[in-house]
């Protein structure tokens, strides 16, 4: 069976400097795919750059829904980054479902 992590943010603070690691005991233990959310314009730029660092990750890109309050919001950064990028973008969104 290959196992596929659909939904985490290795760029997360609480992760530190082991991202590398992260990586490899995912590859490890069966996990061949994986896909890094960015949550904005700044994470989604750090998630494509992780992409095309790792084999095996991949990402989506988007703004996270709890930050379009803003009626002046340009989300273009979405379509450019996606067009530069689509050897690692699968997918454009991040979904936002978290009740915190």
């Amino acid at each position: 069976m290959t196992l596929f992590d659909s939904h985490f943010h290795l760029y997360d603070d609480k992760y530190g400097n082991e991202q590398d690691e992260i990586i490899k005991n995912a590859h490890d233990n069966g996990v061949k795919y994986m896909v890094d959310i960015g949550l904005d314009e700044e994470t989604s730029k750090i998630v494509i750059e992780q992409a095309n660092k790792y084999e095996g990750l991949y990402c989506a890109i988007g703004m996270y829904p709890e930050y379009c309050n803003d009626d002046e919001l340009d989300l273009s950064f979405i379509e450019r980054l996606f067009n530069e990028n689509k050897n690692v973008v699968v997918a454009l969104g991040e979904i936002g479902l978290d009740y915190h």
